[in-house]
């Protein structure tokens, strides 16, 4: 005479939609950067992934030394962070590099990859190539005011595409 009580079931949402991909910036703050003088150590923050079905999971990330590639750095589980720094890289100075990132929602779907512009290593100090006291185009021993002193330098960077930022005096 028992009977059995009706069954309840669990429900399910079926997805099949990858997330979306947001932005992606070189550095750790909330602004790209485009230079760095480290050989060893590259960063990035990222803001904008979405996925309304069920939720992104994981994010992963990599770095290449083209658009795309990963031949620096694998991709690699980052969980729900939303900023990176990897070490212990072998970076030349002079060169680019790209940091990919891709989100994976709770049922598996991976989303396209979002890029960074690139960031460009310079390593190299700038350096002074002229400075003269008293005329910008001879040094001088002596000078003859007595209110102000006249000193004019010039500067250079390795990277030709870099200018300098300024001068401490």
């Amino acid at each position: 005479g028992n009977t059995q009580a009706v069954p309840t079931s669990d429900s399910f949402t079926y997805d099949v939609t990858a997330p979306n991909i947001g932005l992606v910036q070189d550095g750790l703050e909330q602004i790209d950067r485009d230079w760095t003088s480290s050989t060893t150590t590259l960063s990035a923050n990222w803001s904008g992934f979405f996925d309304a079905t069920s939720g992104v999971d994981v994010y992963e990330y990599a770095i290449g030394s083209n658009p795309g590639s990963v031949d620096i750095w694998p991709w690699d589980s980052l969980g729900s962070d939303t900023v990176f720094t990897q070490e212990g890289l072998d970076l030349l100075s002079g060169e680019d590099y790209y940091i990919s990132v891709r989100a994976i929602d709770r049922s598996g779907n991976t989303s396209s990859t979002a890029l960074t512009d690139g960031i460009t290593v310079d390593s190299v100090n700038p350096s002074i190539i002229s400075l003269f006291e008293g005329s910008p185009n001879e040094d001088q021993d002596y000078q003859q005011s007595g209110n102000q002193l006249l000193i004019f330098w010039s500067g250079s960077d390795a990277i030709a595409t870099r200018a300098i930022a300024g001068y401490s005096v």
